[in-house]
């Protein structure tokens, strides 16, 4: 099972990070399991939308999957069990990325 490290710097104590295993799911598909950990220190009190934190993934030609989103409670690190699938092509790499919604939006 190839591992999986991707990292989100955002700065100020706005970070997050996803360790995990990926594995194949037949010819077309994988899964992939880890543990994903967040934190961030904008304050969100006055607004109407949390901090969040989205771990996405793809095969290499297929579009990003929509991955899995997680609500950031207090400014310290947050740690969640998660776990997906998707599709790819035959020995088609896997992409993934993660983030943290910055804008003043929520975006």
């Amino acid at each position: 099972m190839p591992k999986i490290h991707v990292v989100f710097d955002g700065g100020s104590r706005v970070d997050a990070e996803f360790d995990g295993h990926l594995s194949p799911s037949g010819p077309n598909g994988y899964s992939f399991e880890g543990i994903l950990k967040a934190q961030c220190m904008l304050d969100r009190s006055s607004t109407s939308f949390a901090n969040t934190v989205a771990l996405d993934h793809a095969g290499k030609s297929m579009p990003w999957a929509g991955g899995v989103k997680k609500e950031i409670a207090g400014d310290g690190w947050n740690t969640f069990e998660v776990s997906g699938w998707g599709e790819r092509k035959p020995g088609e790499d896997v992409s993934f990325r993660v983030g943290i919604n910055t804008g003043l939006s929520g975006q």
